[in-house]
Order: C-alpha cells, then structure tokens, then sequence
C-alpha cells in the first residue's frame, strides 16, 4: 500500500493529535499538513532557519503527554492534551506543562476523507 501525498491522518482522535504534535514539535511541516484538517492546512507555516537551528539543538520526549477523548460521535470528537513535554539540551533537562504551550482547551478533531484530523481554532498550535 503506497502513501499519497494528498492523504493523511488517523484511525482515531488520539493518534491524530499525538501524530500532529510529533509532526510540530519535529517541524514536519508536510506531516503536519497531512494531519491537519483542510480548512487550517494553509495555515501552516514553514519554520523560520533560526527556528529549525534552535530545534536541532533541543530533544524532545511527548511521551509525558496524556490524551483524552471526549464528546466523540462517528465523525467528530474533542481532545484534551495534559501532561508535560520534556526537552533536553547540553545536559539540562526542562519539563513544560503542555497547557503552558498551547492552552487547555480542547482541540476539535474530525473525520475527512475517511480518516481522523486534528483541526485547532487556536492556531497557536499551528505556527500562525
């Protein structure tokens, strides 16, 4: 089974977000897009050299992020983010609440094209 480039997302609302934030946090913008719903995908902006720079400088662990579904039907559900994200660099390590990042509220996750997509009022979560 081949990938297209058109294509993209998840079989559930918790991977689509887990899949998008791997994809911001590793400035994947193609990745990002393809997680994204169609109506926010322009908004997705390519990260400045000085940001990828600071970025490949830095390592960083979500698995400290914990994923909550709610209010879920057949094609569309809210997700709640929570925990922290650990980054390391040169020998320190930092751990910053999620919340602190992005927000607390929940993030609209739905179904196109047959599979699940994040798709953030907060464009914070975008880069924009």
């Amino acid at each position: 089974m081949g990938v297209s480039s058109g294509g993209g997302g998840a079989g559930n609302p918790e991977d689509a977000g887990r899949e998008f934030l791997n994809a911001a946090f590793s400035m994947d913008v193609e990745k990002a897009r393809s997680i994204v719903c169609e109506a926010r995908r322009g908004e997705i902006e390519e990260p400045s050299d000085e940001d990828r720079a600071a970025l490949e400088a830095v390592e960083i662990d979500l698995s400290g992020l914990e994923f909550t579904v709610s209010d879920q039907t057949d094609n569309s559900a809210m997700l709640t983010v929570s925990g922290n994200v650990t980054m390391s660099m040169e020998g320190q390590e930092m751990e910053l609440p999620v919340d602190q990042m992005f927000g607390d509220e929940a993030i609209p996750v739905i179904v196109e094209n047959g599979k699940w997509v994040v798709c953030p009022e907060n464009t914070d979560l975008l880069g924009g």
